[in-house]
């Protein structure tokens, strides 16, 4: 064939193919298929751009049996156009932009043998008999596409051959009984696209001759054939995508021949194991619900989808295996109890240096616990479900309990996360800028805390409202046995999903950025003070990566499916739910033993209840009995009637009792000078902090260098203390702690600073602030803050006949160890404080230097005789000592 540049066809030369399709042909000349043609038993004219056809183009082509001129957008067929294929089977004119003008009786008169006639896609609104008539041997007829409400009346009139009729999307809603008669002879029907009802299918199963019959896409909904049929001969019933909602027991009894059915994405509520029973002949079975095929009968060879032995609901039950029921029973009541535990432990005490973090704690304890309860409500449907899912598995679906779940869900890990990202942030903030004002207040975490559980509430609730009562498409949780939100089939609840994903996912990102600079921060400051990792540094470190490897692992598994899903159109059913009742809840129970449970604070708490119950420190414990004398053996003349009588230091004087005793054992052959400190019954909780302390370092075998020894502690019971009878109202039913100190004399350093002891030389000045200096790093090592460094808390013995003495710090009715700092960013506040308290120490001794190089400048001519010290010291020695003091000022302590 040549082709010439005006698209036309006027001469064919050689008689090739006859498939013309596709060739943007806009004209055919009338002789274009002369005599060479004569044969041609098929022509294919489709997509074209035929407007017209010559009356005389077919006349030579009498023995065509196919024409295809589908696809052109013809204006004009003349009336006689066919009147020489007499010997045409099959006419194909769809989506031709045809009418009623052109299908007309004289168009089609001429064909009488035509058996298959398409007309698909045209602008037949009208179309009746009359453009059709006198084609009795038709046998198959398609009409899809046209706007005609209902079927005309006299459509098959005289087509008593015909088997196969299609029309598709035809916008009918009523089958009327005058074209149910001409249907008789029909045995493939197909009729979907459409808004027929009820009605027209129980019209529709009397035809008597039907075997196949397609109602997709239509508005049925009771599809039980009650009714006996005299002469069923029904093979496959397609329902799909219908509004079938019940399967009453014995549904196709009256459907012998019925098998093959299918009835996918209806929203099937109501069946059981009686519903498939009497139909006879059944053997293949497809709808939506896995669960039907739980009550298929034995001689049904294929039902889909068949349920997963494997994934986490059966037809039994919703939790499929025992593991996994005591796996559920277990995390969600450890949740549960694991978050009341921190709400209990961090409501108490709210004290204003840690209102911000407990507030944070609070709400991520809260958010916790509603997954708890959502494992719960999981765990107690499938109690009540058990043996029975099947039967009911829709039901549950539109349970409130169900709808609650899928809000306890969104809203827990959704507000978890946003708590996250708040914690880190202010563990950023403290961290990263440790000198700058950078913090979240209080009330800026209050009405965050708000407006996030505002929009987690908002975002969670709107989609669970939307779906109450609703079928699996407009819920949000689809058909997921675990109530997870998870539908990506509605573009709404898909788009929310997305939403959903994107904002955790940010946040994740944006929590891991901000840990891994915050160990890169750490890192690097501990590089430039030249200080080796210390205990704390690891701890902080662990806990960190901990903190995000846990949560990571909890939530990548949910990323990954819903990703996969959005991918390929396709959500995992199996393995979602698995997420959602093993990988996310771990999350929840993970928070509180990160955060409270493994925290320094709630084993302290606990630890104190079993000591107290246990009476751990009883081996300790001061005997009533045992007896004890007050020293002889005390400081100089100057301080001799204070230390005989009670002791009350400035720091302390509404609060302690001071005795300094001897401590002769049962031999009375060993004594050691000790400090007894007694505390009133209102101020147990010092006396119970300061017990606290020894007792951890005990438990840990720390050794705290440079701190007074504590041997034992008593909590108010009557003591008979030899020579202390005056004392005894100060002593007995108080609370004491007995400190033991070596040397043979001991006192407490504002005591010699306020005497001006002869013992204060320059170089015990210097040896008192070397010796706290040292005290200070060993308990900073241990990640310990002290609280409230002070003169009266550093006690002085003196050795080798007062020429050395120790500074040793007691005192520890303050202190907090931090083993666990992570909860509390403000720990780098509280040593920096403890800093100052250390700064203002050596302030204090600065002064004492100033005021002695002054005494010494007024008695230049005279020198200064100390009592059992044969040394006498010069301004210049007072000089070193203040500008040793000074230094220390100005330099920073080694922090270890």
């Amino acid at each position: 064939m040549r082709r010439d540049t005006s698209s036309s066809i006027t001469t064919i030369t050689i008689p090739l193919r006859r498939n013309l399709g596709s060739n943007m042909i806009n004209r055919i000349h009338e002789a274009a298929f002369g005599l060479p043609y004569s044969s041609m038993t098929h022509l294919n004219l489709t997509q074209n751009y035929l407007k017209k056809i010559p009356v005389t183009i077919f006349d030579n082509i009498g023995s065509l049996k196919q024409l295809y001129i589908t696809d052109n957008p013809f204006s004009e067929i003349p009336d006689f156009a066919f009147q020489k294929l007499i010997r045409l089977r099959l006419l194909a004119m769809m989506n031709c932009h045809l009418n009623t003008s052109i299908i007309n009786t004289d168009l089609l008169k001429e064909i009488p043998y035509i058996q298959g006639l398409f007309l698909d896609g045209n602008n037949l609104k009208e179309i009746d008999h009359y453009g059709i008539m006198n084609l009795s041997n038709i046998k198959i007829l398609t009409l899809d596409g046209y706007d005609l409400d209902q079927t005309p009346k006299n459509l098959l009139f005289d087509m008593n051959n015909v088997q196969y009729v299609k029309m598709s999307e035809c916008q009918l809603k009523i089958i009327g009984p005058r074209f149910i008669s001409t249907l008789n002879h029909v045995t493939y029907l197909i009729l979907d696209h459409n808004q027929l009802g009820n009605s027209d299918y129980l019209s529709l199963m009397k035809l008597t001759n039907l075997e196949v019959i397609n109602l997709d896409y239509n508005n049925i909904s009771d599809i039980c054939v009650t009714q006996k049929i005299e002469s069923g001969k029904l093979k496959e019933l397609n329902l799909n995508n219908n509004q079938i909602v019940k399967l009453e027991p014995y549904c196709f009894a009256n459907l012998p021949s019925l098998n093959g059915l299918r009835i996918k994405n209806n929203p099937l509520i109501h069946f059981n194991r009686y519903s498939l029973l009497a139909a006879s002949s059944l053997t293949d079975i497809a709808s939506s619900r896995e669960y039907l095929c739980c009550h298929a009968p034995r001689r049904i060879m294929l039902c889909e989808p068949l349920p997963d032995q494997f994934s986490l609901s059966t037809c039994n039950d919703i939790l499929s295996h025992g593991i996994l029921r005591i796996f559920v029973w277990f995390t969600g009541a450890l949740s549960i109890v694991g978050n009341i535990i921190s709400l209990a432990l961090h409501t108490r005490n709210m004290q204003k240096k840690y209102v911000i973090v407990k507030v944070l704690i609070l709400n991520l304890s809260a958010a916790d616990l509603l997954m708890g309860i959502y494992l719960i409500i999981i765990a107690s449907a499938n109690t009540y479900f058990s043996g029975r899912f099947a039967d009911n598995h829709e039901i549950w679906l539109q349970n409130p309990a169900c709808l609650i779940s899928t809000f306890l869900i969104s809203v827990s890990s959704l507000m978890s996360t946003f708590i996250m990202f708040l914690i880190t942030l202010d563990r950023y903030l403290h961290l990263v800028y440790p000198f700058e004002n950078y913090r979240l207040s209080y009330r800026c975490i209050i009405i965050l805390s708000f407006l996030f559980w505002s929009i987690s509430a908002v975002f969670a609730g709107l989609p669970s409202l939307y779906g109450i009562n609703q079928t699996f498409y407009y819920r949000i949780h689809g058909n997921n046995a675990a109530c997870m939100p998870g539908n990506i089939g509605n573009p709404y609840l898909l788009s929310w999903l997305l939403i959903y994903c994107s904002v955790t996912f940010i946040i994740w990102i944006t929590i891991c950025s901000m840990y891994a600079v915050i160990l890169v921060t750490l890192t690097k400051s501990r590089r430039e003070a030249c200080r080796k990792v210390s205990l704390f540094d690891r701890i902080i470190q662990t806990k960190m990566i901990s903190v995000v490897i846990t949560d990571l692992l909890c939530w990548l598994p949910l990323y990954i499916i819903l990703i996969r899903g959005v991918i390929v159109s396709e959500l995992d059913t199996h393995l979602l739910p698995f997420v959602a009742v093993l990988s996310l809840p771990l999350n929840s129970c993970i928070n509180p033993v990160l955060y409270t449970i493994f925290t320094e604070t709630f084993l302290n708490h606990t630890s104190m209840h079993i000591r107290n119950i246990l009476q751990y420190i009883s081996s300790i414990k001061l005997p009533r009995n045992q007896s004890y004398s007050f020293s002889k053996y005390f400081f100089p003349e100057s301080l001799r009637n204070e230390k005989i009588s009670i002791i009350s230091t400035s720091s302390t004087t509404e609060i302690t009792y001071n005795f300094k005793l001897r401590l002769i054992d049962r031999s009375h052959k060993n004594c050691k000078l000790g400090w007894l400190k007694c505390y009133d019954r209102k101020d147990r909780n010092l006396w119970e902090k300061e017990k606290q302390f020894y007792y951890d370092i005990a438990l840990r075998n720390w050794h705290i260098s440079n701190i007074v020894e504590c041997i034992w502690f008593e909590g108010g019971n009557k003591y008979k203390i030899q020579g202390g009878e005056r004392f005894g109202a100060e002593i007995h039913n108080r609370l004491l702690i007995c400190y033991a100190l070596p040397g043979e004399d001991i006192g407490i350093l504002s005591d010699l600073i306020s005497s001006q002891s002869d013992f204060l030389t320059p170089e015990s000045v210097i040896q008192i602030v070397k010796d706290i200096e040292v005290a200070f790093n060993s308990l900073k090592f241990h990640s310990i803050i002290y609280g409230n460094i002070h003169m009266d808390a550093i006690f002085i013995a003196l050795l080798s006949q007062g020429k050395k003495i120790t500074a040793l710090l007691g005192d520890f009715s303050s202190t907090q160890i931090f083993d666990d700092a992570m909860p509390y960013p403000n720990f780098a506040d509280l040593q920096m404080n403890d800093y100052s308290n250390m700064k203002q120490l050596c302030d204090e001794l600065l002064a004492y230097c100033k005021f002695k190089i002054l005494e010494d400048m007024a008695t230049t001519d005279n020198s200064l005789h100390i009592n059992n010290v044969a040394t006498s010291y010069s301004s210049s020695d007072w000089k070193t000592a203040q500008d040793w003091a000074l230094d220390k000022i100005f330099i920073p302590f080694p922090v270890h």
